[in-house]
């Protein structure tokens, strides 16, 4: 299996005190914060480097009253998910994440790109 990360000597680390004062952001479908509010989403794929790490509390975009915790980063290819991790993603299996995920879909037409995997909880 191939595996990626955009900073993976960092995944485990705590944020540092200049990045936490400092709230940034997230953007979610809508019906993907429905999933991350009622616990069924923890880990989101992304094709675009960013600025986070693990540590840092972020706001969802479109609803800035629901903040995470960022857990962990990794990464690997967008096929090679697994049925634990399309769970996480709130889908029940990899199948169904693939065919039902509107961006994994226009991603597969381009191939099997690298993503930088985001784990992340829910914080009050």
């Amino acid at each position: 299996m191939f595996l990626w990360c955009y900073r993976c000597e960092s995944k485990e680390s705590a944020a540092s005190p200049e990045r936490e004062s400092q709230m940034k952001t997230i953007s979610f479908f809508k019906h993907n914060i429905e999933k991350i509010k009622a616990g069924l989403k923890t880990q989101t794929r992304r094709t675009s480097p960013n600025d986070l790490y693990p540590g840092d509390v972020v706001q969802i975009e479109e609803d800035k009253t629901v903040k995470l915790l960022i857990t962990r980063l990794s990464g690997g290819l967008l096929k090679d998910i697994t049925d634990e991790d399309a769970i996480r993603e709130g889908y029940p299996d990899s199948a169904s994440f693939l065919k039902g995920d509107w961006a994994a879909r226009e991603l597969i037409k381009s191939g099997n790109p690298k993503v930088q995997v985001i784990s992340f909880k829910v914080v009050e």
